[in-house]
Formats: C-alpha cells, structure tokens, sequence
C-alpha cells in the first residue's frame, strides 16, 4: 500500500488545538491495513457495519477511516505533525493484492 499524498484537512481543527490532515492512500483501507495500525495506539472499531470505520488514538495523534475509502483523517495535537512519518511507514508496510 502506497500513500499518495499528505495534505492539510480543509476542515478547521487549529482552533480546537488539532492540526487536521488526509491521507490519501493507493488501495481502499482493508482489515489488513487497520491491524497494522492498531500497534500505534488504542483501537477502536466497529465492523459490523455496512461501512466498517475504526478511530484510533496515539500519542500526540488521532486518525479515523472507513473500510473502502482510500484516505484517512488525522489530527495532530503538533503543528509539523511529528508522528506522520511513523503512521506513513506502517501505511507502506502494509501488502495488498490490488
């Protein structure tokens, strides 16, 4: 799995202290990708759903996706956003068959 591209969020977080970002990635989010995640923070997930979606919580970050979409919301309690290369590595480390 490849992250396309890191951008900010046009939804304003500043405000509330968050600073918001898409992730925008080559293949839909799957099982695979939300286990892998998982070992960054404390997961939360619902997937008996017709759209499964997980929020998971790490130190200093949020991100929160819905299985099949192709990007991830996150939000950094930091303005350079200092765990994004850390979330990306887990993202790229993920095999997929698409």
């Amino acid at each position: 799995m490849q992250v396309l591209s890191k951008e900010r969020s046009f939804e304003p977080c500043a405000e509330s202290g968050w600073y918001g970002y898409d992730i925008r990635l080559s293949v839909p989010i799957d099982a695979a990708l939300i286990e892998a995640l998982g070992t960054l923070g404390q997961m939360s997930c619902i997937l008996t759903l017709k759209h499964p979606f997980f929020i998971l919580r790490g130190e200093g970050f949020l991100l929160r996706g819905i299985t099949g979409n192709c990007f991830l919301r996150a939000g950094f309690s930091e303005k350079t956003a200092p765990q994004m290369a850390q979330i990306c590595a887990v993202i790229e480390s993920v095999n997929t068959q698409a």
